[in-house]
């Protein structure tokens, strides 16, 4: 999963909201669907907001023309910055990343009935998903 990153610091929050919000078809058309803003609550003109990226050559594209500096000047942004940002966390690994028709821990061969599937997609044999079971007991979680 690919996301991007902005701050912004702008004179105004409802006149930068304005703007941010008509360009939302704009966005969508460079493949980014707003996943979450938010307002620094020590300066309620500073934004963060995130965006998941369909397309990443559309999303840098719709970032570096210059159209939309214009927009970003017209809202009232005094500053801002982005980042590209891919997930660190083994959740977000591709499925085909991660083999499917042997058991993720000991290799055994695991049939599409018998699989285990764990929350990252690996699946476990009977014997091992008996023992991360156990484990999962042992320290007190779900198994």
């Amino acid at each position: 999963m690919t996301a991007l990153f902005c701050r912004n610091r702008v004179a105004d929050f409802s006149a930068w909201k304005a703007v941010f919000d008509a360009h939302a078809p704009a966005h969508l058309a460079a493949g980014l669907s707003l996943t979450n803003l938010w307002r620094d609550i020590e300066d309620p003109n500073t934004v963060f907001f995130v965006f998941d990226v369909a397309n990443l050559e559309r999303a840098r594209a719709f970032i570096s023309d210059p159209a939309g500096a214009d927009a970003g000047r017209l809202a009232g942004v005094l500053e801002g910055e982005f980042h590209f940002l891919t997930s660190a966390l083994v959740a977000d690994l591709p499925a085909e990343s991660v083999p499917t028709d042997s058991c993720a821990w000991c290799g055994a061969p695991v049939s599409e009935d018998e699989a285990f599937m764990l929350r990252v997609g690996a699946r476990l044999c009977q014997a091992c998903a008996e023992q991360a079971g156990r484990i999962a007991a042992e320290q007190g979680g779900a198994g």
